[in-house]
């Protein structure tokens, strides 16, 4: 994985990143965007950086995810080959983003897998859903354990035309699932949405929510 660092890094420690900042000199490529900050109100700007990762090549630019200072300077940026979504800091003071290597035509984000870095940005980890599931790019949560909670989207077929009028017989329905990983990788944990609601049941209007096993006072 090509990696680029911007400058001379410094010893400021980055409050809960444990990453060092720097002083971004050094040229630039041709087609890293350019960032124009307006501050409003000093006193409300908060301490540390700002993260952001480019997903849109339609200005003809790169690919990038980047830690910018509060004025817009690049302190680090990486080019990567396709849109990427969630560029975070964990609460181990790593670095994640997904990597998205197939868009869905029907909804937003896509199938990725999770890239961590450590934290001399060098690749940590490649963390993807378990049970043969394909993990999205919208978010992944790292919990104190050491557990990874990650979603995604999963198809099933289904006679749609019981529901709705001219639907097809064999449609392929999307629903979204939660799996929670060990240190290991492994699935401890999956939920289902299909498991647990119908078509009819979802789309009513008039549905009420209900924990298990507990009527309500309806």
């Amino acid at each position: 994985m090509k990696m680029t660092r911007v400058g001379l890094f410094c010893a400021t420690v980055v409050m809960f990143l444990g990453l060092a900042c720097s002083s971004a000199n050094a040229q630039l490529p041709p087609e890293f965007p350019s960032f124009t900050v307006t501050t409003y109100n000093t006193n409300a700007v908060g301490d540390g950086y700002i993260f952001l990762e480019v997903t849109d090549n339609s200005t003809n630019g790169g690919y990038y995810v980047m830690m910018l200072n509060n004025d817009g300077t690049p302190l680090w940026y990486q080019s990567v080959t396709n849109y990427t979504y969630d560029f975070k800091p964990l609460p181990n003071g790593y670095l994640h983003y997904a990597n998205i290597y197939h868009t869905h035509s029907w909804t937003g984000g896509g199938d990725c897998i999770h890239e961590i870095l450590d934290d001399n940005y060098n690749p940590e980890e490649v963390i993807t859903a378990g049970n043969g599931y394909v993990a999205d790019s919208h978010d992944i949560q790292l919990l104190p354990n050491g557990h990874v909670l990650l979603e995604g989207y999963y198809l099933t077929q289904m006679d749609v035309s019981k529901y709705v009028v001219g639907g097809y017989p064999n449609a392929l329905v999307a629903g979204a699932i939660i799996q929670e990983l060990d240190q290991q990788r492994n699935v401890v944990f999956q939920w289902r949405s299909w498991d647990h609601f119908s078509v009819p049941t979802y789309f009513s209007p008039h549905r009420v929510h209900e924990p298990r096993g507990e009527k309500s006072g309806h």
